[in-house]
């Protein structure tokens, strides 16, 4: 069975003919808008929640626990979380936040925090081992290491080695002593309020949204070194 989008194309080349008959005009690709306020930003009219009850949005939910985060929820941890890596962590436009994680409900709400601020997200396989890891956390001049219980035998090496200093090694779900969990962070950006919020990144002035970095991706490495 074939789902379909409930909004418009989107098509940068305008309108659409077959067999000579009118279709659509497609909706042209925005080159000023961030992605989170593509996802988040009610005043956008690409945003979901300015088009749908909030009830109607999916979100993300771990199959194993039933643990779930909304859509809404979604933006407002974001909100928490880049508030809290701006005002606790110097964390500023261009910084690079390293996801070293399993599948996990709140890796999309870390990948998006960052991006929220103007931050660089850089994706890294779970299965790789101290070295390959040190290869890209230092390739990605990473400043922030967000990771799992699971993994923090190689990413508290592999942080070392790249100079990322314990308190910037954070966990996305679950407990390590002298860690700093996502919740807490999402405490921290909290208790700002919603004055103290930052704002959102915004695509400068000259510039179109294809001209920032915001996802930094690596290939498998199956022929040496993993390669940007």
């Amino acid at each position: 069975m074939v789902f379909k989008s409930l909004n418009p194309p989107l098509d940068s080349k305008g309108p659409s003919y077959q067999f000579h008959v009118y279709i659509y005009y497609a909706t042209p690709v925005p080159t000023d808008v961030t992605v989170w306020d593509w996802l988040f930003d009610p005043y956008s009219p690409h945003c979901p929640l300015s088009k749908y009850p909030a009830s109607e949005i999916a979100g993300y939910t771990n199959a194993s626990t039933r643990e779930r985060v909304s859509f809404a929820q979604v933006k407002e941890y974001t909100t928490f979380l880049s508030t809290a890596l701006v005002r606790m962590f110097d964390f500023n436009e261009g910084d690079t936040v390293a996801l070293f994680s399993q599948n996990t409900i709140w890796y999309p709400v870390a990948m998006l925090g960052a991006i929220r601020v103007g931050g660089v997200v850089s994706g890294a396989s779970p299965a790789y081992n101290v070295d390959e890891m040190t290869y890209a956390l230092k390739t990605a001049q990473a400043k922030i290491l967000m990771t799992m219980p699971s993994s923090m035998t190689v990413a508290v090496e592999a942080a070392k080695n790249a100079g990322i200093p314990q308190n910037r090694i954070f966990l996305l779900e679950g407990e390590v002593e002298g860690y700093t969990t996502m919740k807490q962070l999402l405490d921290i950006g909290r208790s700002y309020g919603s004055e103290g919020q930052v704002k959102a990144f915004k695509i400068p002035p000259g510039k179109k949204n294809k001209d920032v970095c915001g996802f930094l991706s690596f290939s498998s490495g199956t022929q040496g070194c993993q390669k940007q």
